[in-house]
């Protein structure tokens, strides 16, 4: 004999809004799958209803807005709008509109040689924009190598011209008292900044006070 508890818990069951048990799904929500890429329909009939609305064109959606969604699986629009958010509806919606843009390219690529023509008949017939078409899909190779990233330069050729960025740069940064005093030292080449300042750090040997070297007063 069942007990009383557990027929109030069926009868409550039993009593519960549609919305309960057509917003999400019926039962616990299980996890967000890991491996989950969007490649296969949501398990959820609701969430499967909400990714196809969102990536089918108006005109041939079965619902034509989010409130007859909301109304036909039986929850509030804010429903709808917390699903939206979801992330297996976010990665369903995701996929099925990859596959819509391929398709769409499917169409393009399959009426491109009538495209072109068409284009070209109106270029011939003065029209501007057309002859800025032609003229991009004529020269689109030339364009895609003026974007390209190689250098034509061999490597000998970059490090020399680096070698040379590097002593413009050293020249400039020398600052110009030193420079003077190299050239009246006339000691050779410019020495670069680093060095010498290095050299005036050294003390002179004349300087050196030999009382004090040897520890005696003078």
């Amino acid at each position: 004999m069942p007990d009383k508890n557990e027929q109030h818990d069926s009868k409550v069951t039993d009593a519960q809004p549609q919305e309960l048990r057509h917003g999400g799904a019926n039962g616990a929500r299980k996890n967000h799958r890991e491996n989950y890429n969007g490649h296969e329909p949501l398990e959820y009939p609701a969430y499967e209803a909400l990714a196809q609305h969102l990536t089918t064109a108006k005109s041939l959606r079965e619902f034509k807005s989010d409130n007859d969604l909301a109304e036909h699986f039986h929850v509030q629009r804010m429903t709808v709008f917390r699903w939206k958010k979801d992330p297996d509806v976010i990665l369903r919606v995701n996929w099925l509109a990859t596959c819509n843009r391929l398709a769409g390219d499917l169409v393009v690529l399959r009426e491109w040689a009538e495209i072109v023509e068409t284009a070209t008949e109106m270029a011939k017939g003065g029209n501007i924009g057309a002859m800025n078409f032609c003229a991009a899909i004529a020269c689109r190779e030339d364009r895609r190598r003026e974007k390209s990233a190689l250098s034509p330069l061999s490597l000998e050729e970059v490090l020399e011209r680096t070698r040379k960025e590097h002593i413009k740069h050293s020249e400039m940064m020398t600052p110009t008292w030193l420079k003077e005093r190299a050239k009246r030292l006339a000691k050779g080449p410019v020495p670069s900044a680093m060095a010498l300042m290095e050299q005036e750090a050294e003390p002179e040997a004349g300087d050196v006070n030999t009382c004090e070297a040897k520890g005696e007063l003078p």
